[in-house]
């Protein structure tokens, strides 16, 4: 009788341990962690500055004023233009140079001193100041465009201040297509012809001189100007 109510404590303490086991909370099982997706470097920004952010709408403002300018001349005919035609659209096109290039102060002076003999009507004097005025354009955005068109306009302006149309035809035609190795070829044959007076010689010497050629060296004219303007 001791043995069976000691069995009967023993099963009750047994049961009783084994209850106070299954309350205790298990950790809970937790997942194999997920590894970080791979986070791609960002590339470092270029700092910018008051002047970089200044100079981009600026440059851009500088170029859509210069298309402007281009896109509104109306180049005429040069074999049929009257010389007040031309000096009209010379004065356009040196003006919104003018404004294009107003931070280039060799630019800007150059483009007064055409301007000056254009309003003069002083042919010799507009191509001597026309020199170079390409060369020194040429790094300003869209203002090279112009100058083209100013020195092709301001040289068919001076021609026909000095010279008939039939005479020169041929030069003409050059300076209307922009076709400078032609140019280069009409203007050193009329200058070898002879027949031309002291002023008629210096207008064809001033042109070929805007385009960089020395007419005194008319043997390498053309090789020399296909070379400046690659073309």
């Amino acid at each position: 009788m001791k043995t069976s109510n000691l069995f009967w404590i023993v099963l009750g303490v047994v049961g009783a341990a084994g209850l106070a086991g299954c309350g205790k909370s298990e950790p809970a099982a937790t997942s194999p962690a997920t590894p970080a997706a791979a986070v791609a470097p960002v590339a470092a920004e270029t700092p910018k500055t008051a002047e970089t952010s200044l100079a981009a709408p600026a440059l851009a403002a500088v170029k859509k004023a210069s298309d402007a300018v281009v896109a509104s001349l109306q180049i005429p005919d040069f074999q049929t233009a009257t010389v007040a035609d031309l000096s009209a659209v010379a004065t356009q096109a040196l003006s919104g140079l003018g404004q294009a290039s107003s931070a280039s102060p060799v630019v800007v002076e150059k483009v007064n001193a055409v301007k000056t003999a254009l309003a003069a009507g002083e042919a010799g004097e507009a191509l001597s100041a026309l020199a170079g005025l390409g060369a020194a354009a040429k790094n300003i955005p869209s203002a090279a465009a112009i100058a083209e068109t100013a020195t092709q306009v301001v040289s068919a302006w001076a021609l026909k201040q000095g010279f008939d149309v039939a005479k020169i035809s041929g030069v003409l035609g050059a300076l209307q297509k922009k076709d400078y190795a032609a140019l280069a070829t009409q203007a050193t044959s009329l200058l070898g012809k002879g027949g031309l007076t002291g002023d008629q010689k210096g207008l064809l010497s001033g042109v070929l001189n805007a385009y960089g050629i020395d007419a005194s060296k008319a043997a390498g004219a053309v090789g020399a100007l296909k070379g400046l303007m690659g073309k």
